[in-house]
């Protein structure tokens, strides 16, 4: 049976791991299908996608647990107890969403990326490497949903968001 496992002293390439990030990259392609088509290398299936965004999605999954301590929520294996979907507290998605583009700031730095005027995965550009004060919207948006989306991805993986005490 699966056991969602966070501990620091797991090894660093978990196969619950790669599990979560599957799951929110399928959650992803989902949320896409109601936009216009890109073609970008991250839509494509799980599979398909470029070693470092295998990568990406596993440093994501892997921070769950992590933005979730910061509002005083943890991660449990099996189905909530509460029988119906997690809510977010006033205030909390903005939280969430602020640590996210943090990690996701720091995993473009560490890969060599800085900020340019387009995405430019050659030259390893991007415009919204910049403090979350200074990104637009649209781009607050894009971190929004990914951290709304932690209760649906980890009920995809039999897990659930739980508040501490």
């Amino acid at each position: 049976h699966f056991r969602f496992d966070f501990s620091f002293e797991a090894p660093v390439l978990r196969e619950e791991l790669d599990t979560v990030a599957r799951a929110a990259h399928e959650h992803y392609l989902e949320l896409r299908e109601s936009r216009p088509a890109e073609d970008t290398s991250n839509t494509l299936p799980w599979d398909r996608l470029p070693p470092r965004l295998t990568d990406a999605n596993r440093q994501q999954a892997d921070h769950i647990p992590i933005k979730l301590r910061a509002i005083g929520c943890d991660v449990a294996s099996g189905e909530s107890d509460l029988g119906g979907v997690f809510a977010f507290r006033e205030g909390e998605i903005e939280t969430l969403a602020r640590l996210e583009h943090a990690r996701w700031l720091a995993s473009m730095y560490l890969d060599g990326y800085r900020h340019g005027p387009s995405r430019d995965d050659v030259l390893r550009t991007h415009p919204c490497i910049v403090p979350w004060d200074d990104l637009d919207e649209n781009a607050r948006d894009y971190d929004r949903v990914a951290v709304r989306s932690i209760p649906d991805v980890l009920a995809r993986v039999e897990c659930h968001v739980c508040r501490r005490g």
